[in-house]
């Protein structure tokens, strides 16, 4: 008390070591980005990050906030707007401006926690943007086979923002994850062919992203994306002669190579009279297990006749339907 003042004590404890990959980068305007870093810390201990906008408000002049900040987590990376806050408090840029952002690492060390950080500057063109996906921009669109995204370059692939290439991933779980690159380092020119992976979803998106930058776009509406089927059957022919009133029976092995996202089959049988009688069609489905017995009984009165199954038709279980999307989860629009 009174005259006495407090002493510096070492802690023991190491600032954690904080990087980014670039000081600066410019993006067009009304464009979604995502910032990224990283820390180590050589005490061991266990990092929590998070990214701040750190423009002041208030003087009338320059970049205003604009990004709301949030507790710490264990992810160095954070998206602008945050798709899982509604975009709550928070807009994307309008003008052109320099905007400031800081990623701290924390180790939260008992008694004696210390912190690091690196700063990032971004300047947002008003020239250009948004930058944005234009591939399924309504509900309840259905894919197969190779597909051909597309995106409003808006001028980024030229100066001020300078980005010749991007990425284009694809998520089957309504952007939850993008876990399937499906094209890398394209060129920005605003449409690609890609082949999506061997998955069926009603829940698909398309995130093109930009190499070298930090801006990107989600296609605006989930869609339906199925596996065009690869039906093996087996035998190829089945011929059995049957007395009159008499039963037999063929076994038609039928199986879809289309890959681990293929859907369940579903199959018709046609069992025919070779001298014109009646065709016998019998429904039924899914097939599970991969084999079914087809019995074909010759008329009493018609004498024997011979009972051809020519092949087994498959097809995926929701092969006939158009699956219409959700809620949009992003608000990239």
């Amino acid at each position: 008390r009174g005259n006495t003042c407090g002493t510096d004590a070492a802690t023991g404890n190491d600032v954690p070591l904080v990087s980014v990959p670039q000081a600066a980068y410019t993006i067009p305007a009304r464009t979604p980005f995502m910032l990224t870093g990283s820390a180590t810390d050589a005490s061991g201990t266990a990092l929590t990050y998070t990214w701040d906008q750190m423009d002041p408000y208030g003087d009338g002049t320059g970049a205003v906030p604009l990004f709301r900040s949030f507790d710490p987590g264990s992810s160095p990376s954070r998206t602008f707007p945050d798709p899982d806050n509604d975009w709550v408090d928070e807009t994307l840029p309008t003008g052109s401006e320099t905007y400031h952002f800081r990623l701290s690492a924390r180790d939260d060390a008992p008694g004696s926690g210390a912190v690091g950080a690196a700063d990032v500057a971004l300047t947002t063109d008003a020239s250009n943007g948004p930058f944005k996906v234009t591939f399924a921009s309504t509900a309840g669109q259905s894919y197969d086979g190779p597909v051909t995204i597309t995106w409003d370059v808006a001028g980024t692939d030229a100066a001020p923002v300078n980005t010749p290439t991007v990425d284009i991933l694809f998520s089957d779980d309504n952007g939850a994850s993008f876990d399937y690159v499906v094209a890398a380092g394209t060129a920005n020119d605003g449409s690609e062919e890609v082949t999506l992976p061997d998955v069926t979803t009603n829940q698909g998106r398309i995130l093109v992203r930009a190499v070298g930058n930090v801006f990107f776009s989600v296609n605006p509406e989930p869609f339906a994306f199925m596996i065009d089927p690869e039906i093996a059957v087996s035998p190829g022919s089945i011929s059995a002669s049957v007395a009159s009133g008499e039963t037999t029976t063929a076994t038609v092995a039928a199986s879809n190579l289309a890959g681990s996202g293929a859907g369940a089959l579903t199959y018709t049988a046609a069992i025919q009279n070779p001298t014109g009688g009646r065709t016998r069609p019998e429904l039924a489905g899914p097939l599970s297990p991969l084999t079914r017995s087809v019995v074909a009984r010759a008329p009493g009165a018609k004498g024997d006749r011979s009972a051809n199954v020519s092949g087994a038709r498959a097809r995926p279980a929701n092969g006939s339907q158009k699956l219409a999307g959700g809620p949009d989860a992003f608000g990239y629009r």
